[in-house]
């Protein structure tokens, strides 16, 4: 069986592995199904000695998210560790009734985007790349099949673009790599005012596999004539396996 692992925001899932081995004692092979990004948090399953052999159906398990996003702006990653835009200076508001709206569009199967800050390769090379050196004009970005059962929504408050200036200085320069760490959080800073802006908390089931919850969140605030980005995910279940069911490895 599968063992499951939180991960915390900040570290990536090889870290996982590598930490786990090393409070173990072994040098089993020892891989992960399902990647989370380094600004993701929650459930990963790594897979020991022959599990291995069974990633792809464990990639396929069903997973559910929670997702805060963030509306009136935007990041090139689509997520907290990405160069920020305030798309306007008058915050907006939605209801409810809005926001539902906006969402249902994105419930059923279809084809989803990759983000352009992802590691799937085109022309033999990660998409990252080819945004990182403004070249996303050459290619085209690839999609995926994704199926999502049902996307809820939790809570909708205002909070000041300060704490998530203030959460980005303290989470990012904890990721290890060169992710652009300097320069997101000196334009985090830049952007950082007393105003509010609007963060929605939603719920998000998916089956066959997961869906990048970045790129929805950025779908739904186009659907809502504004930009948006996904402020924190959070994966509290893969298949059976829960938060509570998660080893701590650190």
């Amino acid at each position: 069986m599968p063992i499951a692992v939180y991960k915390p925001r900040g570290k990536t899932p090889l870290e996982c592995v590598r930490q786990y081995q090393k409070r173990n004692t072994t040098d089993v092979v020892i891989s992960y199904a399902g990647r989370l990004d380094p600004m993701a948090e929650g459930v990963l399953l790594l897979l020991v000695g022959e599990e291995n052999n069974k990633r792809r159906e464990y990639e396929h398990f069903s997973k559910v998210y929670l997702v805060d996003v963030v509306f009136g702006i935007k990041t090139d990653t689509g997520d907290l560790m990405g160069i920020p835009t305030v798309s306007s200076f008058d915050p907006p508001h939605y209801s409810p009734a809005e926001i539902e709206a906006a969402a249902q569009p994105y419930v059923g199967t279809y084809l989803q985007r990759y983000h352009p800050y992802s590691s799937t390769r085109v022309n033999g090379k990660p998409l990252f790349y080819w945004a990182r050196e403004g070249r996303l004009g050459e290619i085209v970005i690839p999609t995926h099949p994704i199926t999502v059962e049902s996307i809820q929504i939790i809570e909708s408050k205002f909070v000041p673009l300060q704490n998530l200036t203030h959460e980005c200085q303290s989470v990012v320069p904890q990721v290890h790599g060169e992710f652009r760490q300097n320069e997101i959080v000196d334009a985090w800073v830049e952007i950082s005012t007393p105003r509010l802006v609007q963060q929605v908390t939603i719920k998000v089931r998916c089956a066959n596999g997961g869906a990048y919850m970045r790129v929805l969140a950025e779908d739904m605030a186009k659907s809502l004539g504004t930009e948006g980005f996904a402020s924190c995910i959070t994966r509290t279940a893969v298949g059976q396996w829960q938060l509570s069911d998660c080893v701590q490895l650190w």
